[in-house]
């Protein structure tokens, strides 16, 4: 089907959406010639599109994104909007993710588990090895790490669920969102040097402590770190 093609043509070529970089998923209009990224609702169009037997070799951004994108790009892609552009330009085009960049505390845990599900490109296990996959390149070691502290408001909760017994839920938030975090930061690195997956996923926590004058301060290290690599699916004959 034409919708398919076009479809399977914008995935081969842009796995993240080049704009908003979160995992391919994208909507083909009935005319079949425009393309919208539904994650920041961005609209491509290109006459390649039109001929199932060609190659896409250019694009043009016909509707600037909605979310997603940092508003100090948006000079940018209108000076953009409407052009076409080859596609060696949008696959080195790297725009700034600011959700990533932000201080993860402004998300909850929730929000946090939503951001790891759209950067799901790179596919990080706790194995060695990917089922239906072959490496094909090994990079190497990779590391995503935050140091995170609990403020005085969040240390007196503690003291005050551990006067009662139980769960200390400050303490296990702040472990979630130092997690994710450690994560998502992984998951960057590993896409910023060309790795699609990461194996062998590991976690390591430690406690820092924070020299002050007549205060005891401590603070939690936590890292994710692993073997950064590119994996290539094996074809249905090969995985049987």
């Amino acid at each position: 089907m034409p919708e398919e093609h076009t479809r399977e043509l914008m995935a081969k070529h842009f796995p993240v959406c080049p704009i908003c970089m979160f995992k391919a998923d994208y909507a083909v209009s009935p005319s079949k010639v425009i393309v919208q990224c539904n994650s920041c609702k961005a609209k491509f169009r290109s006459e390649d599109f039109r001929d199932p037997q060609k190659d896409l070799t250019n694009l043009i951004l016909f509707t600037l994104p909605t979310a997603h994108v940092d508003e100090s790009l948006m000079p940018a892609l209108e000076s953009m909007k409407d052009k076409a552009y080859p596609i060696s330009f949008w696959q080195n085009m790297k725009p700034d993710r600011t959700r990533l960049e932000k201080n993860l505390t402004e998300y909850s845990h929730k929000e946090q588990q939503a951001m790891l599900g759209l950067h799901s490109d790179v596919l990080v296990v706790t194995t060695p090895t990917i089922a239906g996959h072959r490496i094909v390149r090994v990079i190497g070691p990779i590391y995503g790490m935050t140091v995170r502290a609990r403020g005085v408001g969040g240390h007196i909760l503690a003291g005050i669920e551990g006067i009662f017994g139980g769960e200390i839920t400050s303490y296990v938030e702040e472990l979630e969102k130092a997690r994710s975090e450690s994560l998502l930061r992984l998951m960057d690195k590993a896409r910023k040097i060309g790795a699609n997956a990461v194996l062998s996923l590991n976690f390591e926590v430690s406690n820092i402590s924070i020299p002050a004058r007549d205060v005891n301060l401590s603070a939690i290290l936590f890292g994710a770190y692993g073997t950064a690599v590119v994996a290539q699916p094996l074809e249905q004959s090969e995985a049987t």
